[in-house]
Parts: structure tokens; sequence; C-alpha cells
């Protein structure tokens, strides 16, 4: 398996390989296409890989943990199952070409993430209902032996997936971390082409 320099640099700079979640069972929900579109401290938790007690079939046993129930990503979308709905539009990004929106960039111990400055960088649409107002992206990749995408496509897992995290603009950090709708996290899903550059 062949990566780019950029894929690489991630487990390079941070010592970090395998920052990715095993998928889930879908448990019956179904998973929507749009249509032609081609903290503060907490307790020692890790990924498979990792020496802690807390790996991820042991999530559900941390404090105020939502990962026991039925609810939870990442998951396989298989795209035979996916459901056409006409209603989901595409997203729409403001301020994401801001350079100057990243506060700080921060090695999590699990992960690289840019937190942002507050209502600078928003995204609506796709069926989201609401403006969100963007708190951070943050990674996760492989090794150079193994993809490190958290969700699959037709059991596939790409090299990296990011995760844009944002919150209801019309609600505060606290009350959206209490209402179903109050997060809203994007998962891109991350490949490698190489070209005659490469």
């Amino acid at each position: 398996m062949v990566k780019s320099y950029a894929v690489q640099r991630f487990p390079m700079a941070t010592g970090f390989t395998n920052v990715y979640r095993p998928t889930r069972p879908l448990n019956g929900r179904r998973v929507f296409a749009s249509p032609a579109t081609p903290s503060p401290s907490s307790h020692s938790w890790c990924y498979e890989e990792e020496p802690c007690e807390y790996k991820p079939s042991h999530w559900l046993q941390l404090p105020h943990s939502k990962c026991g129930g039925e609810r939870q990503s990442p998951v396989d979308i298989e795209t035979r199952d996916t459901v056409t709905d006409e209603r989901l539009g595409a997203f729409a990004f403001t301020k994401f070409d801001d350079k100057h929106a990243i506060k700080h960039v921060t090695n999590t111990g699990h992960s690289v993430k840019c937190v942002l400055k507050e209502d600078t960088v928003e995204v609506s649409g796709g069926g989201l209902g609401y403006v969100y107002s963007t708190l951070q992206f943050h990674f996760h990749w492989g090794s150079d032996k193994s993809d490190g995408s958290e969700h699959k496509v037709d059991s596939k897992r790409y090299p990296m997936e990011m995760h844009i995290v944002s919150k209801r603009k019309d609600l505060s950090l606290a009350e959206a971390l209490t209402t179903p709708n109050g997060l809203a996290v994007l998962g891109f899903l991350i490949e490698v082409t190489l070209n005659a550059f490469d």
C-alpha cells in the first residue's frame, strides 16, 4: 500500500498510529444519501492498539459516556441500503476559507485537533435544519500498513478521515450537549490519489 507523504506526516509527527474506532452496527438505522452528490480532562481512553483500561469495547463504562446505545458512529455504510432523500441539498460552508479562523492546533494525545475561533466558521444546509457554528476539526488515520478512516463504505476503510464538529448557532455549548440535534459532526473520507508528479 502506497501512501502520500502528506498522510504519512500525521503518524510521523505525532507518533500515533491507528487512531480510529471500530465500526458499530446500524441497529436498524437508515443512511440517507443526497441525490447526485458524487474538552475538559477526562478518564484515560485509547484505541485498540494502545495500552490502557478503556479501549473501544469499554468506552461505555466511562463516566457520562453515550457509547453503549444504538446510535453511535462510526458505521459501515452499505451503499445498496442507502435511501435517496430528494430534500437533502448541498451543505453551505461559510468562511471555511478564512485563514485566520484557526485559534490553535493541538495534539490531543489521540489526534490532531484544530480549534476555531468562536462564531467565525459556519455550516448549514444538507438537511441539518439549523445553522451550525464550527468549533473544531480533527483527523483519524491508520499506519503505514493500514488505512485509518473511522467510517467504512461497502466495507472499505480509507487512509484518513476528517471530522468537522459544530454546534447549533442558536444554542450555548452546554445546551447543545443536551439537545439531540445540538451538535453536528461531518465526516470526510480522504483517499490518496497518485499522479505522475508523486
